[in-house]
């Protein structure tokens, strides 16, 4: 696979994420952040949690520290995740509905996003049925059911990625 800077990855995913959803692409990207997988915890779950990704709204994508997603795809494809996060906080979506009900939706119309970036790249199975979502009090998705869920992306994807 072709190794692409963060930048011009960036670019593209906004790209194809706004074809698909319609979302208005900022002109001001986030910032992308390689954090421990502590941070993340600590960003998004508060306890324990297999978190590989965050959005915060002060325009920072938090990524784990081990995704490489200038060169694998799954990693490329929780970018993409989180970059929908990001672009939903932009266009103010799904504002005329209570919080809760707000974090459901965007966060259902991200891993639709997710699903369809993987489809479209020759991995439409990738997720493994035995995880679960869940979202925490602050609306970050976290993923349960995998065993060994730190082992790099298989425990999410299998051996493809």
């Amino acid at each position: 696979m072709e190794v692409l800077s963060t930048k011009a990855l960036m670019a593209g995913l906004f790209s194809w994420i706004s074809l698909y959803t319609g979302y208005e692409i900022p002109e001001k990207a986030p910032d992308v952040v390689f954090a421990s997988h502590e941070k993340l915890v600590e960003l998004a779950c508060q306890d324990e949690c297999p978190v590989l990704g965050f959005y915060h709204p002060s325009h920072v994508v938090y990524l784990d520290i081990a995704l490489k997603p200038e060169t694998n795809l799954c990693a490329r494809s929780i970018l993409a995740h989180e970059l929908v996060h990001a672009l939903q906080h932009e266009n103010g979506s799904f504002y005329d509905v209570d919080a809760r009900e707000r974090s459901i939706l965007r966060e259902n119309e991200a891993l639709l996003v997710h699903r369809n970036f993987l489809r479209q790249n020759g991995r439409g199975n990738m997720f493994k049925r035995n995880l679960r979502l869940r979202t925490t009090a602050n609306g970050a998705e976290v993923r349960e059911g995998a065993k060994d869920w730190r082992l790099p992306l298989q425990a999410y994807f299998g051996r493809d990625c």
